[in-house]
């Protein structure tokens, strides 16, 4: 038992190490997120010995709108009328139909009619319009070049850049939580 616990213990402690990730960001330069992750902690070392960074994360949006378009369709029928002086059958069929005679004491009337229906489709179409949001990560203020935050509930999803803006000069470390 004692040896199943170690085991179980060493695996939880090699998949949370396996879990971290650091990326590297040179000066003015961004990252764009390959896959989800919670940005953990962010480390600065600066040129400059009191600059600041804002970290930023940037997600572009397609700006969608709805498109309508009506569409007719022409559909052939045959049809079948059947009269007496006083009382009128009408009968449509889909697709060719076999000729059977009416009764002698019916007037008939038989042909090919169409039949025109129109419907209108909605879709979702790209307007060529993008949507730029904007999601504060962190500010850091540098003391003699170095410069750290441990932001709280800052997560990243695919397709977001991770942008920086400041007077800090120098390396940004993320650190990543996966």
């Amino acid at each position: 038992m004692k040896k199943l616990f170690a085991i179980t213990c060493s695996l939880f402690a090699i998949a949370a190490t396996a879990a971290i990730e650091t990326v590297e960001l040179a000066p003015g330069g961004e990252w764009a997120v390959g896959a989800p992750c919670r940005l953990a902690a962010v480390r600065v070392c600066s040129s400059v010995t009191n600059g600041t960074l804002a970290l930023e994360g940037v997600y572009s949006l397609d700006v969608l709108t709805n498109e309508t378009e009506t569409i007719e369709t022409v559909e052939v029928l045959w049809q079948r009328v059947l009269t007496n002086e006083t009382e009128c059958v009408t009968n449509t069929y889909p697709g060719q139909v076999v000729y059977t005679p009416p009764p002698t004491w019916l007037l008939a009337s038989e042909g090919w009619i169409t039949n025109t229906t129109e419907r209108t489709v909605s879709r979702r179409v790209k307007t060529g319009e993008t949507l730029s949001l904007t999601n504060s990560l962190a500010s850091i203020e540098c003391s003699d070049g170095l410069g750290a935050a441990n932001p709280t509930n800052a997560w990243l999803v695919p397709g977001e850049r991770v942008v920086t803006s400041g007077t800090a000069e120098g390396t940004v470390f993320l650190v990543l939580e996966r």
